[in-house]
């Protein structure tokens, strides 16, 4: 996966479109559609843009396309949290739960029915 791919993905995760996502990290859309095209590729500008607009991009994935340690440490977290969510026996049904980071980011999570 190349670094376009890898912007697609944050683009695709946050559920942005090509243009929603320039305006949160303060690019033109012109700029966005140029790197996700191959035409140019991303400026260390454009990637600090990035990293600082989605604190829970994992910036060494973001460069070179693998995980630091520090991130897989919690995303095991995440992954073991929703399992447990997932195995929970209950006559209410989960529609929606929020997880709230130190870092004053969040992530939505919706269990898939089953």
């Amino acid at each position: 996966m190349d670094i376009k791919e890898r912007i697609q993905v944050v683009i695709d995760s946050h559920k942005l479109s090509a243009g929603e996502f320039a305006l949160k990290i303060g690019v033109q859309r012109s700029s966005v559609s140029h790197v996700l095209s191959g035409r140019n590729k991303p400026g260390f500008d454009f990637l600090e843009k990035i990293i600082l607009s989605f604190p829970r991009v994992d910036a060494e994935w973001l460069l070179t396309g693998k995980k630091s340690q520090k991130q897989n440490s919690s995303h095991v977290v995440d992954q073991s949290v929703k399992s447990d969510v997932k195995a929970m026996n209950s006559t209410k049904k989960v529609v929606k739960i929020a997880f709230f980071y130190e870092d004053s980011s969040f992530e939505m999570f919706q269990p898939n029915e089953k």
